[in-house]
């Protein structure tokens, strides 16, 4: 919420690259959530039904702001894509798969790979 209010008057590519640049850095997610996914991975039998509503309250969430921001991209003319639900889902992946990275590469090669998926992804969303 903080991020987003900061973000309030910014035009609509800045914010979501903001977002994708927030949810992409293990230092802005609280550690329970980076632990969630790694949890969600192999599940403990007994926690599972728990994790997985907590993981998808948190995704809910974060998808309510990522529609409002796509909205807003395709009523300014920056965002073609029509279908907000692939768009809110490869978001998710591309972050899920870079949170993955940020443990396996050195920072240098994870900002060139992190800078690399945005500009995929705004030229997919944009195009």
């Amino acid at each position: 919420m903080k991020l987003v209010l900061a973000l309030r008057k910014k035009p609509i590519d800045e914010v979501i690259r903001a977002f994708f640049y927030f949810y992409t850095d293990s230092s802005n997610i609280a550690s329970w959530q980076v632990i969630l996914k790694q949890i969600l991975m192999h599940p403990p039998a007994s926690l599972l039904q728990t994790l997985r509503q907590d993981f998808e309250e948190l995704e809910k969430e974060i998808s309510i702001q990522l529609s409002e921001f796509f909205q807003i991209g395709r009523e300014e003319g920056w965002i073609k894509k029509e279908d907000t639900e692939q768009l809110i889902s490869l978001f998710f992946t591309l972050i899920d798969g870079l949170l993955v990275e940020q443990n396996l590469y050195d920072s240098e090669k994870y900002e060139q790979r992190r800078e690399e998926v945005w500009n995929l992804y705004r030229d997919f969303i944009s195009q």
